[in-house]
């Protein structure tokens, strides 16, 4: 289904290169509107957050709208299919919003959007509160019919031109928009190389994240930053550090390119995947994107996963972040049954008193008392990789429950109390824990010991 706009451009000049038609010119303020209205920031590699930047866009259109198409590069539109309709009009068409719309001047957008919020009547109180991208639409939403009474409404800063340039294919043919469509990416990223792009940013616009996110509930997967400024409260890094406890036990000596040749990817050990969340997401990349695993989709806009292992490992994901604030919770009680005293570990006290509402990281549950930094979590939860069997066909699932397990609190007395001693070995420094291998081998030890003792009693 086509989203279709219509711009009124100004001065509008027209060139083209092999597949690529640009049209450039000026948009006027209020000629935002439609646009604002029908599209979002799915095209855009970085999401558009409110900050100093946009605070002086939107002074300038106030206070002397004649700079603004010199001091602002104005934003960048791309649309599969287009018609002319004469006098600098034209009617833009978008088939898949992921790779169409707004590609460059996010953050243009919503400072104009901020401006025709004000403008349409949205109190200051109000329009305060919108800090990102979301949020101005929310409001954008509510107060539509104000907004489209702006249209019509000239004046200075109404009519003040934003300078805009519209990628669309030189030809209608199929094959022609394929190519057109598999350039944007490439496009994308040049544009945005003002502000370097992170690599989960990049690798997040090409698709690369599109497996797992179906593998996740929408809690969850509404909770991940995905990309740059994108809404969510966990970033993409920290929430790739655990996806790597189960892809850890698949076996990569089949992964290949597409010469057949090994890709030489290994298993994130847990002390790495602590200190480099970068290496967890570069690794993740790498992974996906082999021959082997995946295969681009036929309109170039996602990685279509065809490895099962890789699938089961992916579908265990749900249980691994449940665990993880199960122990979260837990982590108090467990340490202090081991005559220890959790509120007394000055590592505790600064991760608690740095959280003004504490709750556990995935499902959000409240929590009244102290809780541990992350680097006293990690051991733990790479701890899980021995209780995950690998059959034949290399599919990977769980030798016994992890809710059941972890959730025991015996279970996870026995399980904190491995990493206690690690833990006063180096006087409960969260770095040394985090990045000893002797933390996460002591705890996986206990762990593989536990569930032979527990498979033992229950066959």
């Amino acid at each position: 289904m086509y989203n279709s706009i219509t711009l009124k451009v100004e001065y509008p000049e027209t060139r083209s290169l092999d597949n690529i038609r640009r049209i450039s010119g000026f948009i006027k303020v209020r000629g935002m509107i439609d646009l604002i209205t029908e599209l979002d920031l799915d095209a855009n590699p970085r999401s558009a957050k409110r900050s100093s930047v946009t605070a002086e866009i939107v002074e300038t259109i106030q206070t002397t709208p004649e700079l603004y198409p010199f001091k602002s590069k104005g934003i960048l539109l791309g649309a599969s299919a287009f018609q002319e309709l004469g006098r600098g009009s034209y009617e833009l068409n978008f088939k898949d919003r992921k790779l169409e719309g707004i590609l460059d001047g996010g953050h243009n957008t919503l400072a104009i959007g901020l401006y025709l919020l004000a403008e349409a009547g949205v109190p200051h109180k109000a329009l305060g509160k919108a800090r990102t991208w979301n949020e101005m639409k929310k409001l954008w939403e509510k107060n539509i019919l104000n907004l489209k009474k702006l249209k019509t409404k000239a004046s200075r800063s109404h009519d003040a031109m934003v300078p805009v340039e519209i990628l669309v294919p030189n030809h209608s043919d199929e094959e022609s928009i394929d190519s057109f469509l598999s350039s944007i990416l490439l496009i994308c990223a040049a544009r945005n190389n003002n502000v370097q792009l992170k690599n989960e940013t990049i690798a997040n616009q090409d698709g690369i994240f599109d497996s797992l996110k179906e593998s996740l509930p929408n809690y969850i997967r509404e909770a991940i930053i995905w990309k740059t400024n994108g809404s969510g409260r966990i970033p993409v890094g920290t929430f790739l550090s655990l996806v790597w406890v189960p892809l850890g036990k698949v076996d990569f000596s089949k992964v290949v390119d597409s010469e057949g040749k090994s890709k030489n990817i290994t298993p994130i050990p847990g002390s790495q995947a602590y200190s480099s969340v970068s290496e967890c997401i570069k690794r993740y990349q790498d992974l996906i994107s082999a021959d082997s695993i995946s295969q681009k989709s036929d309109d170039m806009t996602t990685w279509e996963l065809k490895s099962m292992p890789i699938q089961s490992a992916l579908d265990m994901i749900e249980d691994v972040t449940k665990v993880y604030d199960l122990v979260y919770k837990g982590y108090k009680d467990a340490y202090n049954s081991n005559r220890g005293r959790f509120a007394g570990i000055d590592a505790v006290k600064t991760e608690s008193s740095r959280k003004k509402n504490k709750y556990t990281l995935f499902a959000k549950q409240p929590i009244e008392h102290e809780v541990p930094p992350r680097a006293y979590m990690m051991p733990i939860m790479y701890s899980m990789r021995a209780i995950i069997d690998r059959a034949a066909d290399g599919t990977l699932s769980w030798a016994v429950n992890p809710i059941e397990f972890y959730g025991n609190k015996e279970n996870l007395a026995r399980i904190v109390g491995s990493l206690k001693n690690i833990m006063e070995l180096v006087d409960w420094d969260p770095q040394n824990v985090g990045k000893k291998n002797a933390s996460y081998q002591a705890v996986e030890n206990t762990v593989n010991t536990m569930k032979l003792e527990y498979l033992a009693k229950h066959h």
